[in-house]
C-alpha cells in the first residue's frame, strides 16, 4: 500500500514546476544571458518573461493591486477580511506553454509560487485565508485550465502578506525538488519583481553628466539607483499604511462585535425554533378539548363521518406546523446531529450499507497517490465555527482510513477539496488533518476507508485550539447540501 503526506506530494509537485527566462520581445535565444537575473539581488522585472532551463512554462508579472480587499468584497459580501497588520494583494501573472502537450499550470499543487519580503516568511497562495484564495473575483487565475504549446493564460493570484513587507516583497518559484545544472541560485528559488521602479532607471541615469567616464566602471551601481528611488515613495506609503492600518484595526473591532450579535442572533433563532416547536405541539390538545367530549374523538374519526366536519378543521391546521418539525432529517451518512456544539466533539460511529453514503470518487485526482480504484463507504461531519481557530480531526480505527477536508466556494456554490491524509505516519493507518478555520465558513470532514466498499467502527475526535469556539451543526448541513459534495 502506497502511504501519502500532503507536505511530500508537494515537494514531488514542484519537481515538475519550471519556467523560462524570455525578453519582454518574446525571444527564445539568450535566456540566461544574465547568470544572476531572477535572484533576489536581481529580480525578473515585471513585463518580462521568464524560465529556468528544460521547462515548457514561461511567466511574467503584469500588474499588481496592492490592496484588493475593496474588490473581494464587493464581489463576496460573505469574504472575511484579512488579519491585522496583512493585507490581500493580487498578482497578475501571464504563463505561456512552450512546451510540446498541453497541461495545466496549477499555482498551488505542481507549480508553486508565493511571495516573500524583509520578514523572509513566505506566503503561498495555500496559505492565504480562504476568502482571499476563493475570492470569486471574474479574472482570478484559473487553475484547471489547459493551455495548449505556445498559448498564453493571463489571471489573477491572491495573496495575504504582511503590511511590513509590502516594500521589500518579491514574487518567488519554488525549485527546491529540482536537479538543475545551473545552481547559481540557492535553494532553487527565482524571483520575479513586484514594482516597475526599474524602468525610470536610465531616464535618471544621464542626469548625472559630471562622471560621464567613470559610470562604466560603477555599472553595478545601477543596481543601487532603485533602492535610492522608492525612498521618497516610502514615506508617504509608511504614512498611508499607518492610515490604512488605523482604519483596518477600527474595522477588525467592528468585525468581531458584528460576529458576536450574530452568533447570539442565531443562539436565539435557534431557541426561538425549539420553542416554537414546543408550542405548536401542546395548543393541538388544548384546543380539541374545547368541545364538549373530545378526549374520545381521536378514536372516532375512522369511523364517525359527521364529528370530522366539526373536530378535524382545527386537527388539520397544526399539521403543518408538525412538517418543520420532520424537515431537519439528517443525511444518514452525516455525524453531527447537534443544531450547536462546542468543541472538542467526539462521534463513535461506523460505515454503514446505504447507498446515499456509498460513492465512487477517484480519490487519485488530489494527489499522485495510487489509491485503489470503486465505490467506497463515506460518513461525513459538517459544521460552520463562529470564530477563527485551528482545528484538528482524527481517527481511530482498526480499518486502514482515509480522511478528506472540503471547504464550501459560496461564489461556485460547490464544496472543493482542499486536503487529504490516508496514514499519519508509518505503521499507523489511522489518519489526521489539521488546519486554520475562518469564521463563518463550512467544512466538512469526509471519512472514508483506504480499500474499497470496506465498513467497520471508527471514533472520529475533532478538536479546536480555543476550547470554548462554537459552531453550528445540523444546521450548517441544510445550508450547504451534501448532494454537492465532490473529489476535484
Amino acid at each position: 500500500m502506497k502511504r501519502v503526506s500532503i507536505t511530500g506530494f508537494l515537494g514531488v509537485a514542484a519537481a515538475a514546476f519550471l519556467w523560462v527566462a524570455l525578453a519582454a520581445s518574446g525571444e527564445t535565444t539568450g535566456a540566461f544571458a544574465q547568470s544572476n537575473l531572477g535572484t533576489r539581488e536581481n529580480p525578473v522585472p515585471m513585463n518580462q518573461y521568464f524560465r529556468a532551463p528544460s521547462s515548457p512554462w514561461e511567466l511574467k508579472v503584469l500588474s499588481v493591486d496592492w490592496d484588493a480587499w475593496p474588490e473581494i468584497q464587493a464581489v463576496n459580501q460573505f469574504a472575511s477580511p484579512p488579519d491585522t497588520g496583512n493585507r490581500y494583494i493580487t498578482i497578475e501573472i501571464s504563463v505561456r506553454n512552450r512546451g510540446s502537450s498541453p497541461a495545466e499550470f496549477h499555482t498551488r499543487v505542481t507549480n508553486k509560487i508565493g511571495t516573500v519580503g524583509n520578514s523572509l516568511v513566505a506566503q503561498d497562495t495555500t496559505d492565504a485565508n480562504g476568502s482571499c484564495r476563493n475570492n470569486g473575483l471574474p479574472d482570478r487565475w484559473d487553475n484547471a485550465r489547459d493551455i495548449f504549446p505556445g498559448g498564453a493564460l493571463t489571471g489573477k493570484v491572491c495573496f495575504e502578506v504582511l503590511i511590513s513587507d509590502l516594500d521589500s516583497l518579491l514574487l518567488y518559484g519554488d525549485y527546491s525538488a529540482l536537479d538543475l545544472t545551473d545552481r547559481t541560485h540557492i535553494n532553487g528559488l527565482w524571483y520575479w519583481s513586484l514594482r516597475a521602479t526599474a524602468v525610470p532607471t536610465p531616464t535618471i541615469e544621464p542626469t548625472v553628466t559630471p562622471v560621464p567616464t567613470v559610470e562604466p566602471t560603477a555599472t553595478p551601481q545601477s543596481t543601487a539607483v532603485p533602492t535610492a528611488t522608492p525612498a521618497p515613495d516610502n514615506t508617504e506609503l509608511q504614512d498611508a499604511v499607518r492610515r490604512i492600518t488605523a482604519l483596518e484595526s477600527a474595522i477588525t473591532a467592528l468585525r468581531n462585535l458584528v460576529t458576536g450579535l450574530t452568533n447570539s442572533v442565531n443562539a436565539l433563532t435557534l431557541r426561538v425554533a425549539s420553542l416554537e416547536s414546543s408550542t405548536e405541539t401542546t395548543p393541538v390538545p388544548t384546543s380539541t378539548p374545547a368541545p364538549s367530549t373530545p378526549v374520545p374523538t381521536p378514536t372516532i374519526p375512522p369511523t364517525a363521518t359527521p364529528p370530522p366536519d366539526s373536530t378535524p378543521m382545527p386537527s388539520a391546521t397544526p399539521l403543518p406546523t408538525v412538517e418543520p418539525t420532520a424537515t431537519p432529517t439528517p443525511s444518514p451518512c452525516e455525524l453531527i446531529t447537534e443544531e450547536t456544539f462546542t468543541f472538542p466533539i467526539t462521534k463513535n460511529s461506523s460505515w454503514i450499507t446505504n447507498t446515499e453514503c456509498l460513492v465512487d470518487w477517484n480519490l487519485n485526482n488530489f494527489n499522485d497517490a495510487s489509491y485503489p480504484l470503486g465505490n467506497r463507504y463515506v460518513r461525513s461531519a459538517t459544521f460552520f465555527p463562529f470564530s477563527n481557530t485551528t482545528i484538528t480531526a482524527q481517527t481511530d480505527s482498526e480499518t486502514d482510513t482515509i480522511l478528506l477536508l472540503l471547504e464550501w466556494n459560496a461564489q461556485e456554490e460547490e464544496w472543493e477539496t482542499v486536503n487529504i491524509n490516508d496514514d499519519i505516519e508509518d505503521g499507523n493507518t489511522n489518519s489526521s488533518l489539521r488546519w486554520d478555520a475562518s469564521a463563518n465558513q463550512f467544512y466538512s470532514v469526509i471519512i472514508t476507508t483506504y480499500r474499497t466498499e470496506t465498513l467497520g467502527d471508527f471514533t472520529l475526535t475533532i478538536t479546536s485550539s480555543n476550547a470554548t469556539t462554537q459552531s453550528m451543526g445540523q444546521s450548517a448541513k441544510t445550508l450547504a447540501p451534501s448532494s454537492q459534495m465532490k473529489v476535484d
